[in-house]
């Protein structure tokens, strides 16, 4: 799944990162690594010793056509104490990952975006009734910031692997260059899994991804010195309670 939209705490310390990036490094992603369906992971928030369950997020992946063109469709719904509920609809080219469009929708803002001939173009709807338009130039390789950890998921990890992928954040509407590599493998529940170290925004985050599967076992964010956001299983929550 993508990053928490706490996320938005670090564009504070962004002003612009980027404007262009080149294409070198990127991450050749393809779809068909990728296992469709829905997942959930439970969220919570790590203050030193103390871990306070704050929510839940719920990923859902199919295969669909769309004017012919074959598209992975995401449908990312996340509810959590801290940043309220929000939803993500995000529809990316199925074989390379490269955006097509972008629905978001939170008590932040709601963002619409469409990708097309290089342009990113749409709106960003604030709560205060101010819009922003989005109309920008694109490298010719880039991926959406919001499907971050699915190009990472579907790239050909391996040991050693490293990347760097060209990002659209439509926040500030710029594209950022996001680093990734695999920093090694550890088995969570039945699943061996890579663990990906990345930052994200200025965020350092992890992913454990399931080798076999692709899925998503365990996501964190560094957000501050002190605060972690972790992302779980169900099942391995269960085994840490002792419940069934």
């Amino acid at each position: 799944m993508r990053p928490s939209r706490l996320a938005v705490l670090a564009l504070s310390l962004l002003t612009i990162l980027a404007t262009t990036v080149v294409a070198q490094g990127a991450p050749q992603p393809e779809g068909a690594r990728l296992t469709l369906g829905s997942d959930t992971l439970v969220a919570f928030l790590v203050r030193g010793s103390d871990t306070t369950q704050i929510g839940r997020v719920v990923d859902e992946l199919s295969e669909r056509s769309m004017n012919g063109r074959r598209v992975l469709h995401r449908i990312y719904r996340s509810d959590n104490q801290l940043s309220g509920p929000s939803l993500d609809t995000l529809i990316d080219e199925f074989e390379a990952l490269r955006p097509i469009s972008q629905r978001s929708r939170s008590g932040r803002a709601i963002e619409l975006v469409e990708f097309t001939d290089r342009r990113a173009s749409g709106v960003v709807l604030q709560p205060t009734g101010d819009s922003l338009l989005v109309d920008v130039g694109l490298p010719q390789t880039v991926f959406s910031s919001s499907s971050f950890d699915l190009v990472l998921r579907a790239a050909p990890l391996a040991d050693g692997w490293t990347t760097t992928v060209p990002s659209f954040v439509t926040s500030t509407r710029v594209v950022v260059p996001m680093h990734a590599r695999v920093a090694g493998t550890e088995r969570i529940g039945a699943d061996e899994c890579w663990r990906v170290e990345a930052e994200y925004m200025g965020m350092s985050v992890a992913f454990w991804v399931a080798q076999q599967s692709r899925k998503l076992c365990r996501q964190e964010m560094r957000v501050q010195a002190g605060i972690t956001l972790l992302y779980r299983r169900p099942s391995e929550v269960r085994a840490l309670l002792g419940t069934t």
